[in-house]
This record gives structure tokens, sequence and C-alpha cells, in this order.
């Protein structure tokens, strides 16, 4: 009996998604992990980060394009930080509320009566506490990660990044279909930044940190004289490629005027 599932691509995270209608059978389930799929409890579908994932037999597919669900995922975790902060902050109350019942420097009082209701009472307040430490440290978590989704996103959005997978993905032979895909992403974003600048001989620009007296301008790169101060001469390279995905800056004129040249070798 055949299985119906719908196909989604992620191109951001590269992860193939397969939501099937109904919960597949256990063969097909164990066939699913044997291939490389996992369950995502979160959007209850099948996931695999695999470059070709294979698909088991059996599976008839729906072919939905792509997806974009690696663009929401540091808003969910936000979310789900903010949650658990919130949980934090209501056992820190609880456990205060809790604490003030009991008189400043009060003993329990062993041998008394109170002894047993004393020690579960403050035992209750412990747990209170260790909820606040278990719950603020998920929420610390949760964001860290959320930051670093974030920060993932937008380096996989960086116009030289891409241009420099393209580069990688050409010299690997990947699918042209995965390489078409890339660029077009970068010709949505504009190429990259180097070609919007319009270098010219005689411009400084600034490749990897240092600067750079342009003095010629190729399709890919440009060729140019690192400058660097007099006491620094073993850094000092002329004539030196520079590829165009590593430019970050060209120096406008008034910041070239700011420029003290006579330091320079």
């Amino acid at each position: 009996m055949s299985e119906y599932a719908t196909k989604r691509y992620d191109p951001i995270s590269h992860i193939t998604w397969l939501e099937f209608s109904g919960k597949p059978e256990d063969a097909m389930r164990t066939a699913l992990k044997s291939t490389g799929w996992r369950w995502s409890g979160y959007r209850k579908q099948w996931y695999n980060n695999r470059r070709n994932p294979e698909i088991p037999t059996g599976i008839e597919i729906t072919d939905d394009g792509e997806c974009d669900y690696a663009s929401e995922r540091p808003e969910r975790l936000q979310e789900s930080a903010a949650k658990h902060a919130a949980k934090a902050t209501q056992h820190l109350e609880r456990s205060d509320k809790m604490a003030s019942i009991i008189p400043f420097g009060q003993p329990i009082l062993v041998g008394h009566y109170s002894e047993k209701a004393d020690r579960n009472y403050r035992a209750k307040i412990h747990h209170q506490m260790d909820k606040f430490v278990e719950e603020s440290r998920i929420a610390e978590n949760l964001e860290y990660k959320a930051k670093s989704s974030a920060a993932h996103q937008r380096i996989k959005e960086n116009p030289n990044l891409i241009a420099r997978r393209i580069a990688r993905m050409r010299a690997e032979h990947r699918p042209q279909g995965e390489i078409d895909a890339e660029q077009a992403k970068l010709d949505a974003l504009g190429g990259i930044p180097a070609d919007q600048m319009a270098i010219q001989k005689g411009d400084i620009i600034v490749y990897r940190g240092w600067l750079v007296l342009v003095k010629r301008v190729n399709k890919l790169s440009i060729t140019g004289d690192y400058l660097a101060f007099r006491n620094e001469a073993e850094c000092f390279w002329k004539n030196q490629k520079c590829e165009k995905t590593f430019i970050s800056h060209k120096l406008t004129p008034e910041e070239v005027a700011q420029i003290d040249m006579s330091k320079f070798k």
C-alpha cells in the first residue's frame, strides 16, 4: 500500500521535508529512518539534510516546491525563550512569596511537632528555586540559539558568501540546478558589492582589513599594492591578486584625503 507525502525543499538550510497525509506504517517509518530521515515534532514532518536524500519506495510524492522554514527559526526560538523566561520569573516569585512567611533567621525546631511540616515546606521553596534555575538556563540557551540562527541567516544571505559558494559548487561539479538556484539568489541581491562600487585604477579599497591601491581591475579580481607602514615593510606586497568577494569597501575621496600617504612605504 502506497503512502502519500508532500515534498518541500528549504534552499536556505538545504533541508528536504516530507509531510504525510497520515501516520506512516511501522515498516515505512523504519525505512525512512534507515535512509536518513528524522521526525520533527515541531513541524510534524520528516526531514533530511543530505544533499540528495533517498526517498523509500512506496511513497507517492507531490512536489510542493521550496519553503522558507529556516527564516522562521530565529523568531520561533525567541518566542520559546520568552516563554521559559516567564516561567522562571513565576517560579522565583512563588519561591520568594513562600519564603516570606518564614521569619528571618527562624531555624527548624528539631523535635517540635512542626519539624516535619517545616522541612517539607522549605523543600518546596528549594524546589521552586531549582525550577527557576532550570527554566532560566533553558531560556538563556534558547536565546543564544536564536541569535546564532539569526546570524547564520544573515551569513547565508551575504552576496560575497553566495558568490564564493557558487565558485565552490562549480569546482565540485555540483548539479547545475543547485548552481542556478544560488545564482538566481545572487542576482536578486544585485550581485556582489564590489561590482557595485565601480572600482577603477588608482582607487583605494579595503581588502580583508588591508588598504590596497588598485592597479588593474579584472572580471573576478583586482590587482593592487598593499599599503603598509614603513616599519612593517615585511608586510608589503606589490601586484597582488585580490578576489572581489573579499572586498568590503572602497574609500571615498574624503576618506582618501585623510590618509597621510607619506606614512606608507
